[in-house]
């Protein structure tokens, strides 16, 4: 330990476990990730976790690993509230790790894999051969990493003129990319061609495992962030079987077709709110946008590239467990805020600015974050 804080992997919170590996005492707090910027990340309110608020991640965790977790019972309920109102930044790795369903692959892994570290260090070497894994990469195209995204999208509308669309890490999520440093993007760089390499056979669209794997690094090391992308994504992928496949989104998309399910609910959802939010989506149509598209582009990533660094990493943990229904309802909200600006506007370009405004918190009628995720989530 380091001043109370713990350096290890969160998976030693459960060596005093009770059943089903419940804590019977409390786990220790830790520092950002060593691969992080600490002094940028955004502020955090103060806290701990009681350890009835641990068991309840911890319970989400072995819910998932049994297949229990579509009952969402109450100790799924109570870790989602937690979430939701916001984890302590000290507590952020050992919640995402264990509602992820991370804690769970570090259980089940072979004797000669027996920790995560292992287990990554050994599909770094598949990925890019013994001897070989690099340090660093190339700045710019040249050091362009895998982005889940093969996605051709139409324009908004909205964009400047002369704007293009972004194609590298480092230019569609700046403010995530600055909160690393070098190493840590360099650890993204090699956590997304893993990754690749793992899913190379199977899925290959999950627009959002980039941006929630810079989230992931400020707080967790790196073969910690990919046991955690891993999980949700093959927990993703599982779900698009069968029945469920055709009946409505999954947890997260992780193909094209579940994605268009999820913008069409979205839009959906908008328009027959009869509040605010319908009347910011009838304005918008006003204006000649397709709304559609709008939500293809905003949700993608999860509201990533729009939100401001705070708000991102409020989403994170109610993203790994309830999935897309996680930002959505924040865009919702937005959207009903931007209703009053939006009415008032005569061109996109002004319409440009009033949602600018409203997804930084900005806007004339914005939130708090705290009121935000109030609204979004009725806590």
């Amino acid at each position: 330990s380091d001043g109370g804080f713990m350096r290890c992997d969160c998976f030693s919170a459960v060596r005093m476990a009770g059943p089903r590996g419940l804590p019977r005492r409390p786990s220790s707090p830790r520092r950002p990730s060593s691969l992080c910027r600490a002094e940028r990340l955004p502020q955090s309110a103060s806290g701990s976790l009681t350890l009835q608020e641990q068991r309840a991640f911890v319970e989400i965790g072995h819910a998932l690993e049994e297949g229990e977790g579509i009952s969402k019972g109450s100790s799924w309920r109570r870790g989602l509230k937690l979430l939701r109102a916001g984890v302590p930044d000290p507590w952020k790795a050992f919640a995402w790790l264990h509602v992820s369903g991370a804690e769970g692959l570090a259980r089940s892994l072979p004797s000669h894999a027996a920790t995560l570290q292992k287990w990554y260090d050994t599909n770094l070497e598949l990925t890019f051969g013994p001897g070989r894994v690099p340090e660093a990469f190339s700045e710019g195209a040249l050091g362009r990493a895998p982005l889940f995204d093969p996605g051709i999208y139409p324009p908004t509308g909205l964009e400047e003129a002369g704007q293009q669309e972004p194609q590298t890490l480092e230019e569609k999520w700046p403010n995530l990319v600055a909160l690393l440093r070098p190493e840590g993007v360099s650890a993204a760089k090699r956590v997304l061609w893993v990754l690749s390499r793992l899913w190379e056979s199977r899925s290959s669209f999950f627009p959002w495992v980039p941006p929630l794997l810079l989230e992931l690094l400020a707080f967790c090391e790196e073969h910690e962030a990919c046991a955690v992308l891993h999980c949700v994504m093959e927990r993703c992928e599982s779900q698009l079987g069968g029945a469920k496949r055709e009946t409505g989104p999954a947890f997260l998309f992780c193909d094209s077709f579940g994605f268009r399910q999820v913008v069409r609910q979205v839009v959906l959802l908008a328009r027959g709110s009869g509040d605010a939010t319908s009347s910011a989506v009838a304005s918008l149509e006003c204006l000649g946008l397709d709304v559609s598209i709008l939500v293809t582009h905003w949700l993608r990533d999860g509201l990533a590239a729009v939100l401001p660094t705070a708000a991102v990493f409020r989403l994170t943990g109610p993203l790994l467990c309830e999935g897309w229904s996680e930002p959505a309802r924040f865009l919702l909200v937005l959207l009903g805020q931007a209703a009053k600006g939006l009415k008032d506007c005569s061109d996109v370009a002004a319409a440009r600015r009033v949602l600018s405004l409203e997804f930084l918190g900005q806007g004339k009628a914005s939130l708090t974050l705290d009121a935000l995720a109030r609204s979004a989530f009725h806590l």
